[in-house]
């Protein structure tokens, strides 16, 4: 670390890993009523009642985990597109939760969109769209996905009030970052 970087100001936004998913599960209920609600309000329950065959339903496990791997590479896309090299991306996994870590500081608003990008491609975006067209199964995904994505939310929870103009750093073990000042 030079002089120069021990004088910057930092300020803490970050949550333990244990914190962010005591939250994100608490959470995770209205993001299943608000999307599930609005399908079963727009075309009702299946008359057929909810049955998956064996196939199907490690399909679906299959989807569900390369969808984790994604979500991970999303994050790592948007550190790409908000100026940081892909060798100063890393990606891994701690306690048991798969991340992408930026090792140098972005713009506020790069970081943002670094961290929403996930949850919007493969969570709203989805939920929405099975929520238009009909399909249960592209709803429950787009849901699933949202909801996976809620550690994220906390983190753009946590940056609410932060100046415009303050560069951001990635925390290397806690759910959040460092403001820059």
């Amino acid at each position: 670390m030079t002089e120069q970087d021990e004088s910057v100001n930092k300020i803490d936004k970050t949550m333990s890993m244990a914190a962010a998913n005591l939250w994100g599960n608490l959470l995770a209920v209205p993001v299943f009523v608000l999307f599930g609600g609005a399908y079963i309000w727009r075309w009702g329950l299946p008359a057929e009642g909810l049955t998956f065959t064996w196939v199907e339903l490690i399909t679906a496990v299959v989807i569900l985990m390369v969808s984790i791997v994604v979500h991970e590479l999303l994050h790592g896309l948007g550190y790409y597109l908000g100026g940081a090299r892909w060798s100063q991306i890393k990606f891994g996994v701690k306690q048991l939760t798969p991340y992408a870590h930026c090792e140098i500081p972005l713009a506020l608003n790069a970081y943002r969109v670094a961290v929403m990008l996930p949850g919007l491609i493969l969570g709203v975006i989805p939920a929405v769209g099975g929520i238009l067209m009909g399909s249960g199964a592209v709803t429950l995904y787009g849901t699933v996905m949202a909801a996976a994505a809620l550690g994220d939310a906390l983190i753009l929870w946590l940056l609410r009030d932060a100046p415009p103009a303050v560069k951001v750093q990635d925390h290397p073990s806690k759910v959040g970052c460092e403001l820059l000042l």
